[in-house]
């Protein structure tokens, strides 16, 4: 027997414990895939949607434009390669390790940049060398998000799941909190001393890998072992065959232009205030960011934990907050409007990571939906990588408007997520 990815299905079926073993282990799993992620939140503020990046690339001699391909590197990391880890992780019945080592792998490239700009920085080329690491850095998430994804809704039940993964990240986002308050101190005595950021970038990394091994502590019930017939083109193929034949989930892939747009305001507000609104770089690089985090946390709670309101509301709901804080930055670019900017982005964005997975898993209707996040990572990248690179683009080529420059990307940042949400409010999700 094949299934449509043309692999031979084991006679392994899932009897009726499988519900009642992952409630079991409820607790267990939630402590599982906690500490990792509380770990790798403390060193999330460093190099993910990062003031602190913009601010240290910037002072380290790198372009508007330059600044502007962080994101887009990333983006194109988590859209590319998770069709590889895909492919090779569908032939295992268990899938922990791979979560594991794929975190290890993602988490040396950081380590690596910490250790040449502490010793070997006369001799390099700062923003060069670190393009070259924090493509490392997205080619490992890119190979780890999907699995991981997959992961962490595969060792819950469906009840459960949004529930848990709220205190994944309200967990992750108190770290981030404090990390952001620590970038604040270590800014404000040191004001980008390349020692210091050196040790920044080598605490990230020690970090992430020391919370790679948290995910030893989960249990997991066995996936039916897939036995692929054809090589990694031919599973891509047919993996691109199933997710395009799915016209409900593509007209959902539409959500996703918000949270591209968010990163695309993220990347540069930071140099928006500090530049033209006279903010301290100190609040732009600690507070902003914190702020971002406790928004995260607040949503965490009430359309996590406690669950309130459809998923298809809450993908509405946070278009909406997404419009206001836009609109905030590009009419009232006054300290208030960024602090409330920072809070509402990083509410929508925690949203959505948080509803995500359940929503890809309840519109599949699949078992193991790691085609469906490698897959629609891929059929997003010209407008996840494309958004930031526009913004960036504009930025350079009407800089001669100063603060204008900025308020024209950030409106036509408004314009796309007014059409995600035409989009979206047609998905037949709940």
């Amino acid at each position: 027997m094949y299934d449509s990815f043309g692999c031979k299905i084991s006679n392994n079926i899932r009897g009726p414990s499988v519900k009642e073993n992952l409630e079991k282990y409820f607790v267990r799993n939630t402590a599982g895939i906690t500490i990792p992620e509380t770990l790798w939140g403390f060193g999330l503020p460093v190099v993910i949607d990062s003031a602190f990046l913009q601010i240290f690339l910037k002072r380290a001699g790198a372009s508007i434009f330059t600044i502007g391909l962080i994101p887009t590197i990333m983006f194109i990391g988590i859209s590319v390669f998770p069709l590889i880890a895909g492919f090779f992780t569908s032939q295992s019945a268990y899938k922990r390790n791979a979560v594991v080592w794929l975190h290890v792998f993602a988490s040396i490239s950081i380590i690596i940049f910490g250790l040449l700009l502490l010793y070997m920085r006369e001799m390099i080329d700062i923003v060069a060398v670190f393009l070259v690491c924090y493509c490392f850095l997205s080619m490992g998430i890119g190979l780890c998000m999907p699995v991981w994804l997959n992961y962490i809704v595969k060792i819950f039940s469906v009840e459960q799941n949004v529930k848990a993964l709220s205190v994944m990240m309200i967990f992750q986002n108190i770290a981030k909190i404090i990390a952001a308050f620590g970038i604040l101190v270590a800014v404000e005595k040191y004001a980008f001393d390349m020692d210091m950021s050196a040790i920044i970038f080598l605490l990230t990394g020690g970090t992430f890998l020391l919370g790679s091994f948290g995910f030893l502590l989960t249990i997991e019930s066995p996936d039916e072992v897939q036995q692929h017939r054809g090589n990694f083109f031919q599973h891509t193929i047919e993996s691109l065959k199933l997710v395009l034949s799915d016209k409900n989930f593509l007209l959902f892939l539409t959500n996703d232009l918000e949270f591209f747009a968010v990163t695309g305001v993220l990347a540069f507000y930071a140099l928006y205030a500090t530049e033209f609104c006279g903010i301290a770089p100190s609040i732009a690089a600690g507070i902003f960011v914190g702020l971002n985090f406790i928004g995260s946390i607040v949503v965490g709670i009430i359309f996590g934990y406690f669950n309130y309101f459809s998923l298809k509301t809450k993908f509405l709901f946070s278009k909406l907050l997404t419009l206001i804080a836009f609109l905030l930055l590009i009419f009232y670019p006054t300290l208030m409007s960024f602090l409330i900017s920072s809070f509402l982005m990083g509410a929508t964005r925690n949203l959505r990571i948080l509803i995500f997975p359940p929503a890809v898993k309840k519109i599949s209707g699949l078992d193991d939906i790691t085609p469906y996040f490698a897959v629609s990572a891929l059929i997003t990248l010209p407008f996840s990588t494309g958004i930031s690179l526009m913004s960036g683009k504009l930025l350079d080529y009407y800089a001669y408007l100063q603060a204008d420059s900025y308020r024209l990307v950030f409106l036509i940042m408004s314009v796309i997520v007014l059409i995600s949400f035409v989009f979206v409010s047609r998905v037949k999700l709940d």
